[in-house]
């Protein structure tokens, strides 16, 4: 039998979600043997004893843990930028040097929910050393040098092809080349060092909440579609929303699924497979006002549609003051 590597990096502050996550994959894909490997930072007995109970019911997986210092002399040595004061973000980028001897690994964010089987994904043969799903736009400090630019959300890793790229010189030299323009670490370092090396996945692989919102108005899913003809077709776009694999509970318009709010696309799903582990489970009172008015994802595309880029900044900046 397979076993399926997979890949989390995470603190202690995002166990939760990475548990959430780390139990919709099991559930979703109970025919599978996993080793799931987890850079961690501040992991306390507690936390591990909850993974470890989790992991019972699921005979055919084990987790084995690596401490994120173990990882600083590769950080250091490629003077790689800390995200928010730590390198966990970071340890992604070395990851067929983290898990030594793995054929394929696949990272999963740990806010991600896996909400079907993803064995086709796992099996997938492709001459690529990375594959994953395209953001809509290329980030305007990354215009000019890229024609793609790709969310590290969701990363399927080959590792014979990623060794044979020498990928750790290349990461050096983009940092070198271009650190002026790097803003989230890894996600800007794999875009950069590998480029057109990269291969796409679909769509479903790594939906935002972004894109499960556009699904739903037909008139800005055409608009967008046709600003953007690099990015995924109407069509692709509407499969994925209809047949989803991967969800990408980023935050989403000042909003995140753990909060109390009425316009998170994921919240009911995130709270649904949040449960089964954790029933004491309580959502955040603190969010921001804007998160309670259920038409706010509506209004910020119509903005986005009828005024450019500049004059909608503003708009929403004015609104963001008047909620205050």
């Amino acid at each position: 039998m397979n076993t399926y590597h997979i890949l989390y990096t995470t603190s202690k502050k995002y166990f939760p979600h990475m548990m959430t996550s780390i139990y919709s994959l099991l559930e979703n894909n109970k025919e599978l043997a996993f080793t799931i490997n987890i850079v961690e930072t501040d992991f306390s007995d507690k936390n591990k004893k909850i993974l470890d109970e989790l992991i019972a019911f699921y005979p055919k997986c084990n987790i084995v843990y690596y401490d994120v210092v173990d990882l600083d002399v590769l950080t250091e040595l490629y003077s790689l930028p800390k995200w928010r004061g730590s390198d966990i973000s970071n340890a992604k980028l070395f990851a067929s040097e983290i898990v030594e001897n793995a054929e394929k690994i696949l990272y999963l964010d740990s806010d991600t929910l896996i909400v079907d089987n993803i064995k086709p994904l796992l099996d997938r043969k492709s001459s690529y050393p990375i594959c994953a799903v395209m953001e809509s736009k290329v980030p305007s400090r990354m215009k000019g040098l890229l024609d793609n630019y790709y969310n590290s959300g969701v990363l399927l890793f080959d590792c014979e092809h990623l060794n044979n790229e020498d990928s750790s010189a290349q990461i050096f030299d983009a940092v070198r080349k271009s650190e002026e323009r790097i803003l989230y670490p890894a996600q800007d370092i794999l875009n950069l060092s590998l480029q057109t090396r990269m291969g796409s996945l679909e769509l479903g692989y790594n939906i935002s909440p972004f894109i499960s919102d556009l699904a739903k108005h037909p008139v800005f899913l055409k608009q967008f579609c046709k600003e953007n003809p690099s990015f995924y077709s109407k069509e692709e776009i509407l499969e994925a929303v209809n047949h989803p694999h991967i969800l990408h509970h980023q935050a989403y318009l000042n909003s995140r699924v753990w909060d109390d709010n009425r316009i998170h696309p994921f919240r009911d799903i995130y709270k649904e497979y949040r449960n089964q582990w954790d029933d004491s489970f309580q959502r955040d009172k603190s969010a921001s006002g804007l998160t309670k008015l259920p038409f706010l994802p509506y209004l910020n595309m119509t903005i986005n549609y009828l005024f450019p880029d500049k004059m909608c900044k503003e708009i929403k900046n004015n609104v963001k003051k008047k909620v205050k």
